[in-house]
């Protein structure tokens, strides 16, 4: 059985195990970081769960202005300078 090999060319935030009110913070210097660093796609990761990080992540990006598009469930990949 193949492993799917994870694309490496994106910088990866992870947010399983976080809460939602954490999400604005996290999120926010993740983005910065990417932008210091020229990055124009990142990926954050949210996890399924109840889907409330989720949806904080994608409110909190849409607020900013930032595109996601669905990589897989629980995973995005967002258009930071595109």
């Amino acid at each position: 059985m193949h492993k799917k090999q994870r694309d490496d060319r994106y910088p990866e935030l992870d947010l399983h195990g976080r809460r939602v009110d954490e999400v604005a913070d996290l999120v926010d210097a993740f983005i910065r970081s990417c932008q210091k660093r020229s990055k124009a796609r990142a990926r954050i990761i949210t996890g399924r769960g109840t889907g409330a990080v989720e949806r904080a992540t994608l409110e909190w990006l849409k607020l900013g202005g930032y595109p996601a598009k669905r990589e897989n469930p629980g995973s995005w990949i967002v258009f930071i300078d595109d």
